[in-house]
């Protein structure tokens, strides 16, 4: 059997886009080819080396593929006719047929590489009518973009994480957050979220050593902090989510994310859309100090800005909405007819008793009390003004004013 370096390597300008097995029959691509599997039931052609090792059992992987059968000139399918974005993939999860997933565990990172696979590990003697007939080999040609080694997250189940030693429980915490991180770099923010929870589950139980302990620790900030980034994003916004998790935190681990900039601005994100603004402000404050060029925090601050701006309208036009149907257009203007309102009353006032007052005989004048509180006020201004005594009393359930001249021998 020829090795993988004793075969020519197909040289393509354009390595994938424009690859074609069709343009040929496959037995003058196998001349090209190395048995890779089950004595040649399943062939490859390196058509670009990879770098590094292969992949490894059970990661994700990102790659285009094309599938071909003999004497079709188009693919029956290719991820490239959906997106030219790559195609996400975990290997061993049943999603890919057998010699698919064979191919894929003999390649590399960058590698591109065309496999002919034999029936048995296609579709079998029945195929997959119509596009596919029975009992025909496949070609793929697959490039493999790039992968995460998260096996350790994948093949372990969480109720099984307790009965782990704390190395254990370490590699497979730090398998779920490097898938995380692959998430959230790719936009699947919420995918991302639940790995690294899954995370931060995998280090619910404290360790026995110290050191242990402090790793633990610090491995849990970052987890947390992560978690609210993800549930700060546009994309999974969930600010009620948010205060719950901070709030269920223990002592000591909210004591330590108080040095966190991210962790206050995912606070400041939550308050902002709960719509408490002095607590968001004093958030971006502490996040604003800790680091001070922070991504995203002086946008979240000008979205503040205006949040709160916006909720000073509103609250102006719900106190419009209801002076209007006190039949006062807007506040401003109940407050200037009041004022006016309440000039001319002191006219009125001031103009009655100087009449009073320019009588020879005057000494006081005695009224029931039929006015408003302002009225009143109004009244014994203008009173004192004019050296006048106002002064009420009650007599028979029933309050009176007087106003008299200041002399002691006015009463009532």
């Amino acid at each position: 059997m020829k090795s993988e370096n004793d075969l020519p390597w197909l040289p393509r300008k354009v390595p994938f886009q424009l690859i074609n097995p069709c343009t040929q029959a496959y037995k003058n691509i196998e001349k090209y080819m190395f048995d890779l599997y089950d004595k040649g039931k399943i062939k490859k052609a390196i058509i670009e080396h990879g770098i590094g090792d292969v992949l490894p059992c059970n990661a994700s992987v990102y790659l285009h593929y094309s599938c071909y059968i003999e004497g079709k000139r188009t693919p029956f399918d290719s991820s490239l006719l959906r997106s030219l974005n790559p195609k996400h993939y975990q290997m061993g999860g049943g999603y890919l047929f057998p010699g698919f997933e064979i191919a894929l565990q003999s390649m590399k990172e960058n590698e591109t590489a065309e496999f002919l696979i034999h029936p048995d590990y296609a579709f079998g003697k029945l195929g997959c009518p119509p596009r596919i007939p029975g009992n025909v080999p496949i070609m793929i040609v697959i490039n493999v973009s790039g992968f995460i080694d998260c096996g350790d997250a994948v093949l372990t189940k969480r109720d099984d994480v307790e009965f782990l030693k704390f190395p254990e429980k370490m590699k497979i915490a730090r398998a779920h957050n490097a898938l995380a991180i692959d998430y959230y770099k790719h936009g699947r923010i919420k995918m991302a979220f639940h790995h690294f929870r899954e995370a931060q589950y995998t280090l619910d139980v404290e360790a026995d050593s110290k050191t242990d302990e402090e790793e633990r620790k610090t491995f849990l900030q970052k987890s947390i902090v992560n978690q609210l980034m993800c549930l700060s994003h546009h994309k999974y916004l969930k600010p009620k989510k948010i205060i719950e998790i901070s709030s269920h935190l223990n002592k000591e681990i909210y004591d330590l994310l108080q040095n966190n900039a991210k962790f206050h601005y995912c606070m400041g994100v939550a308050h902002t859309h709960l719509q408490d603004f002095t607590l968001a402000s004093e958030s971006f404050k502490k996040a604003q100090s800790l680091s001070p060029f922070l991504p995203r925090l002086s946008k979240a601050i000008k979205f503040l800005n205006e949040m709160a701006g916006k909720a000073v309208q509103d609250e102006k036009q719900m106190w419009r909405e209801a002076f209007e149907k006190l039949g006062y257009t807007t506040k401003i203007q109940k407050e200037e007819e009041e004022n006016n309102s309440t000039i001319l009353l002191k006219k009125q006032v001031s103009s009655i008793l100087k009449k009073c007052l320019k009588i020879d005989d005057f000494i006081c004048l005695n009224m029931e009390l039929g006015l408003t509180k302002s009225e009143s006020r109004v009244l014994a201004a203008e009173c004192l003004k004019l050296g006048l005594l106002y002064e009420q009393r009650l007599e028979n359930n029933h309050i009176r004013v007087i106003i008299r001249k200041m002399t002691n021998d006015c009463y009532s």
